[in-house]
């Protein structure tokens, strides 16, 4: 195997004056060159001292190289091992920017910066190609088992956390609280229902749903729960009188 398909530290050597970034590849040294090298050429490399530097000595000053090879789970100890030792973080000496290795832990961007992160951010998710293209992203993840499994995970977690619960509902009552939370919404449902085949998609959904004995049960279950504690704030109960006999879910059906 050649050694750029290995994985361990590295560093990019500016050839003029001696500075180095130092950083480890825990896929291939020839992946992560790759990606460096595309991102200085387009001068949008993360690391702002590099990429100046890059743009003042021109890419023939610059030298890629291997200072070790290890396994993939030790390259960030590693990589810290050798920022430390060569004081790669010190302007004097390197073009590190984060004291820590695989972290932007002690690293600050500043007003200008975090402002042109946001306008950047912004604009690149504004387009319609954007649009279309996180979208179908987020269909094909949902359509995938593992992806549905990492999501409805999630969900219970939080659902189970009884301070995300909260924090969710108060996030919920403030969004629908403005009237242009509320007309946007409008104007998504009108636009989907209007679509050819949403009105029979949902019916089959729906039939679908109703088809399973446990799901209809549990249902039936809140349905009723809804309609007694409809009722019994009428005659000025409390929910849990209301509640009674149809308070816990069904289980199964026989």
């Amino acid at each position: 195997m050649n050694d750029l398909d290995k994985t361990g530290v590295y560093q990019i050597l500016n050839t003029v004056n001696g500075k180095r970034y130092i950083g480890s590849a825990a896929k291939s040294f020839r992946q992560r060159w790759k990606l460096h090298l595309n991102k200085l050429r387009r001068g949008m490399h993360p690391n702002k001292h590099l990429q100046s530097a890059w743009a003042i000595y021109s890419e023939s000053s610059f030298a890629f190289s291997i200072l070790l090879i290890c396994e993939p789970e030790r390259c960030l100890s590693e990589e810290q091992s050798v920022i430390d030792s060569l004081r790669a973080t010190n302007n004097k000496y390197g073009y590190n920017l984060a004291p820590i290795a695989g972290s932007v832990r002690g690293f600050k961007h500043s007003k200008e910066s975090r402002k042109a992160n946001s306008e950047r951010a912004k604009t690149r998710n504004s387009t319609e190609h954007a649009k279309s293209k996180m979208s179908e992203w987020s269909r094909n993840y949902w359509k995938s088992s593992q992806g549905r499994q990492k999501i409805l995970l999630g969900m219970k977690r939080g659902g189970s956390d009884p301070t995300i619960r909260q924090r969710r509902l108060e996030i919920f009552k403030k969004y629908w609280s403005s009237n242009e939370a509320r007309v946007t919404r409008s104007h998504v449902s009108k636009a989907y229902w209007s679509r050819p085949g949403s009105k029979e998609k949902q019916s089959l959904a729906g039939k679908k749903l109703w088809s399973d004995p446990v799901w209809r049960a549990n249902q039936i279950a809140r349905m009723k729960a809804g309609k007694l504690v409809k009722a019994s704030h009428l005659k000025g109960e409390s929910d849990e009188a209301a509640f009674g006999e149809v308070r816990q879910p069904v289980e199964a059906v026989a």
